[in-house]
């Protein structure tokens, strides 16, 4: 979520296609946006009524701001890096950019559509940006679990300080679209991640103690052929555990000892079949995975 400068509206995504803004006096809805890219980042522009998107697909990579009243898109320009986030200083001259790349931040002039500045500092993806102080400053949280204060005009200084933005144990994620992605044919159950072909569903997990942790899957197969639902579980591409899995919900837990701070967690299914003489479909659901604390 993602509240407008004013405090009137809070903006959100459905599905990455799909942008909403609601009043946060009536909580209404009062534009949805149909983006047909997916949508990696988005933002208020400050008072002037335009929002800004970053979207991808088929590797191309694109800047695109709305204006809302009436509503019509007014940029769409390619980027020359990935977005995951976007934050715009009050004046909108200077935009930040996520851009993936090892959690570097690009300081993007919008009136030259050129990088003018590269922050370096955080280890992995940058998933969001906000510019407080007028603009002198820039907060930044990472999917390496902190947060970074960095000083963005002349008189601040740069990266101030490093917090933490995670509690140490952060229990499960439930598998709503912004915390997984997917290898393979799958579609969403309400909660739950429905793998029909080979393949695998992922999701990250920050954590600040390295050391001896508790990972875990929430998760049940179907029978066809005469034969279970086979998936492997594994953290940081490393499988710690292979299982058939029942019709019924099981949670499996598996002891790890981790050295890194951010904890890459999958299921993956590896013997999809399918018998139409039966009507008998081997699938795989996913609903939670998660670290739980030593």
């Amino acid at each position: 979520m993602e509240p407008s400068l004013d405090g009137r509206f809070f903006m959100g995504e459905r599905n990455r296609e799909h942008i909403m803004i609601w009043s946060t006096t009536t909580f209404a809805q009062v534009r949805d946006f149909y983006v047909p890219k997916y949508v990696n980042g988005f933002a208020f522009m400050s008072q002037n009524g335009q929002v800004a998107f970053i979207t991808q697909r088929a590797g191309q990579v694109h800047l695109r701001v709305w204006k809302l009243h009436p509503t019509k898109e007014i940029l769409n320009i390619p980027l020359p890096f990935n977005g995951y986030s976007v934050a715009f200083a009050p004046d909108n001259e200077l935009a930040a950019i996520g851009t993936g790349i090892k959690g570097d931040i690009a300081l993007w002039d919008m009136s030259t559509m050129s990088t003018v500045a590269t922050l370096q500092g955080h280890t992995e993806r940058v998933d969001w940006l906000k510019f407080i102080q007028d603009g002198r400053l820039l907060l930044s949280r990472s999917e390496d679990g902190t947060m970074r204060v960095w000083g963005v005009k002349p008189g601040s200084e740069h990266n101030i300080p490093l917090l933490p933005v995670l509690s140490e144990c952060p229990g499960h994620v439930s598998l709503d679209p912004s915390h997984f992605t997917v290898l393979g044919n799958y579609e969403q159950e309400g909660r739950d991640v429905v793998l029909y072909t080979n393949g695998e569903v992922s999701t990250r997990v920050n954590v600040h103690k390295r050391g001896s942790y508790t990972v875990s899957f929430t998760v049940k197969g179907s029978r066809a052929k005469g034969e279970l639902s086979e998936v492997e579980f594994l953290v940081n591409g490393d499988i710690v555990g292979r299982r058939f899995l029942t019709k019924e919900w099981n949670t499996y837990q598996f002891k790890i000892q981790e050295e890194t701070k951010a904890l890459a967690l999958s299921v993956r299914f590896v013997n999809d079949a399918w018998d139409p003489a039966n009507n008998e479909d081997r699938n795989v659901w996913v609903r939670e995975m998660g670290v739980e604390c030593p």
